[in-house]
């Protein structure tokens, strides 16, 4: 039989790994990725602003002035405007001061409690009788207040003031969600994706995966070739989970040696094969403790997924958790 030849049986191996990759790799671009955070940006893209307006008028004014200069969302909704923000996450927003319902300065209350990541600057641009609301503006936090008519070039150099103070806010921000070892998102960044993550999947109906990775051996590493092999291969594991990774998944330090993966639209058999690549990679990669000396470094995992019992973060960690020590006790039986 032709299945039977050995030397296709690799062949058909190699296959049907390179096919289960495919399939990782075309869900991940036909799902939206988390957008807890947005650690990178192409410094080439043009700044992203939301515009808020009352009128299609408005709206065509500002598209008009700001369309060469910027990449634009719009929208004359304000509770629009802070979904909007949400899944598309702008570098600032300009909106009217007068909206029917939401007014510009209610807006940027939203805004604020939309995400714990920093609410966008916003610019709020009134009419000439609206002056007045100048100084109560700015003293609630709007980044700027404008008044018609609006002159192209000015409005061009106030928003990109605007974008820049916006970008350098993320970029703290995304410091506090970043461990400094691995280059890995941390703990409280694993709590902001799941949050999304969680409300994405209630609205969609679309399953998670939640994996809670464990190195093993790490303090025998340290113990005899010390903390700087300890670190690499700390380092090794941080590498393989994020060489495997879709870009829908959200990898993350835990601390110590202990890190965990965020897996939207994966049930948990796609977390195991992501899993088992990683080990797969680590194998093929080891790491030089001394001179001359090669460990293979090597992992424990739990998995576990949205059901009905298990539909918040906590208990999506716990469940991991659990699964993650089962295996350890049964490699220690």
């Amino acid at each position: 039989m032709l299945m039977e030849r050995p030397e296709l049986v690799g062949l058909l191996r190699s296959l049907a790994t390179d096919m289960r990759q495919l399939s990782d790799g075309l869900l991940a671009r036909i799902q939206p990725a988390p957008r807890a955070i947005e650690l990178v940006r192409n410094p080439d893209d043009k700044p992203r602003l939301l515009l808020v307006g009352d009128s299609s008028r408005s709206l065509d004014s500002l598209k008009q002035m700001l369309g060469e200069d910027f990449e634009l969302a719009s929208t004359n909704h304000a509770t629009h405007a802070v979904k909007l923000a949400r899944e598309e996450p702008c570098d600032a927003v300009v909106t009217d001061l007068r909206m029917p319902g939401v007014d510009g300065l209610a807006l940027l209350d939203l805004l604020r409690v939309s995400s714990m990541s920093p609410a966008p600057p916003l610019l709020v641009v009134a009419d000439p009788h609206d002056a007045r609301h100048r100084h109560p503006a700015l003293e609630r936090g709007v980044f700027d207040f404008l008044v018609r008519p609006l002159e192209r070039a000015e409005l061009v150099a106030r928003l990109q003031s605007a974008v820049l103070h916006g970008q350098e806010l993320q970029r703290e921000h995304n410091l506090q969600l970043t461990d400094d070892l691995t280059g890995l998102l941390n703990r409280r960044a694993l709590n902001v994706a799941l949050r999304e993550a969680l409300q994405r999947s209630a609205e969609h109906g679309s399953p998670i995966a939640l994996a809670l990775v464990d190195q093993d051996g790490l303090k025998q590493i340290n113990d005899r070739w010390g903390h700087a092999a300890g670190d690499k291969a700390i380092v090794a594991v941080a590498r393989a989970l994020s060489a495997v990774r879709r870009s829908t998944d959200v990898v993350v330090r835990q601390g110590g040696d202990e890190f965990a993966v965020l897996m939207p639209n994966t049930s948990i058999d796609g977390a195991h094969r992501m899993l088992e690549r990683a080990e797969v990679e680590l194998q093929q990669n080891p790491i030089e403790v001394a001179k001359g000396v090669m460990v293979r470094v090597r992992i424990s995992f739990g998995i576990s997924s949205c059901a009905a019992s298990v539909t918040t973060g906590e208990a999506l960690l716990a469940a991991a958790d659990t699964a993650l020590y089962a295996m350890k006790r049964q490699k220690a039986a």
